[in-house]
């Protein structure tokens, strides 16, 4: 899954159903369900991310599985979010961040700090978010998970570049692109988002790495989307989810 191969991880989701089957761990079985639910997300299949999470969560509260139910909050956050429900991406976050707090799960709680960042941005909040993204990012440097910090950072560099702060978001966009350059951006939710993040920024610099940057990020995700087998879900992965489409479409398609 968080190598981009979605069509590997929902077999081995499928797989993973029927071992359990097997086992009764219903603990275990909440997490496959809940990831599935990413996966979807992910692949911009949000119908089958939204049942798929609130079967998983539903299952979480059922076991007053603590992990579960933060995890499966967490990214019905984002799912709201990226399907325009933003107070209840909100509520979602927020929900999700008590149970963490009380727990301590601070990778988790990063997740949960970043997307409710986006939902906060999205309504105006720009306060709230900075504060949400600053936290997402300071969790991360703290428990070494660098490679995750883009993900607050491009919230950040949204931000910056809403309010005309260029040197700002530029100063971000090196960060990010210094670990794009590692890691390709692998284990993130939302890799063409931070892209477009940098792309804008540097565009604006007329920084002449903004357009490589772009037709680099556009093959990266062409050779994702290839790896998926079922045609429709190719189609879907490039269009319905924004960032993909927007991506692509500046580069010609």
């Amino acid at each position: 899954m968080y190598r981009g191969e979605d069509t590997a991880a929902q077999s081995a989701f499928a797989a993973h159903e029927r071992v359990y089957e097997f086992t009764g761990d219903r603990q275990i079985e909440v997490v496959n369900i809940i990831l599935s639910g990413v996966v979807s997300l992910r692949l911009g299949d949000y119908a089958v991310a939204r049942t798929t999470l609130a079967n998983g969560l539903a299952a979480g509260r059922a076991l007053d599985y603590g992990w579960g139910n933060s995890i499966g909050l967490t990214f019905t956050g984002l799912l709201r979010h990226l399907t325009g429900d933003q107070p209840g991406a909100v509520a979602a976050c927020r929900e999700a961040l008590a149970i963490t707090e009380q727990s301590g799960d601070m990778v988790v709680g990063s997740h949960a700090l970043t997307h409710l960042g986006h939902a906060l941005a999205a309504l105006g909040d720009v306060t709230k978010a900075t504060a949400c993204y600053e936290r997402a990012v300071a969790i991360r440097q703290a428990v070494s998970q660098f490679h995750l910090i883009p993900e607050p950072l491009a919230g950040l560099i949204e931000l910056a570049l809403a309010r005309g702060d260029l040197p700002t978001a530029l100063a971000h966009s090196e960060t990010i692109l210094a670990t794009y350059a590692q890691t390709h951006l692998a284990g993130v939710e939302e890799p063409s988002r931070i892209i477009l993040a940098c792309y804008r920024s540097l565009l604006l610099a007329e920084d002449t790495r903004a357009r490589p940057l772009l037709l680099q990020a556009a093959q990266q995700l062409r050779e994702r989307a290839a790896r998926l087998t079922n045609p429709n879900q190719q189609a879907t992965f490039c269009q319905d989810v924004a960032a993909n489409r927007t991506l692509l479409a500046l580069v010609g398609g």
